[in-house]
């Protein structure tokens, strides 16, 4: 974000459609925007242009803060699962079958992620 403008969905994170969550993580983007716009100005007495303006700039770096790693995380296991697809070649075999069964965790952890409510900053 630069002062009180931002981006989100796949102007911030375009990514290989291997794990299919672009649509998912631009939806997680628009929840964690509204959240921390209703927390930096929900309840609070705005004096002037200028406290709104600095209210927002810091609601909107929030944001991008919150969402850099999980943004980076999904773009990162996308290519790599783009790379390990089948018939992809000796480096993708490799990938697959010496790399990619060793990493732990769930497989569709990506898929459980909770980007918070939007209730209890609303009230």
């Amino acid at each position: 974000s630069k002062g009180t403008v931002t981006i989100a969905g796949d102007a911030m994170h375009a990514m290989t459609p291997y794990i299919g969550q672009g649509g998912c993580s631009t939806l997680e983007d628009a929840v964690v925007l509204v959240r921390c716009l209703a927390e930096g100005l929900n309840g609070k007495l705005i004096t002037s242009a200028n406290e709104e303006r600095k209210r927002i700039e810091q609601a909107l770096k929030k944001y991008v803060e919150e969402r850099r790693w999980r943004v980076f995380m999904l773009m990162t296991k996308s290519y790599i699962t783009g790379l390990s697809q089948p018939g992809s070649g000796k480096f993708a075999k490799f990938l697959r079958e010496k790399i990619m069964t060793k990493v732990p965790g769930d497989a569709l952890s990506h898929a459980e992620y909770d980007c918070g409510g939007l209730f209890d900053t609303m009230k």
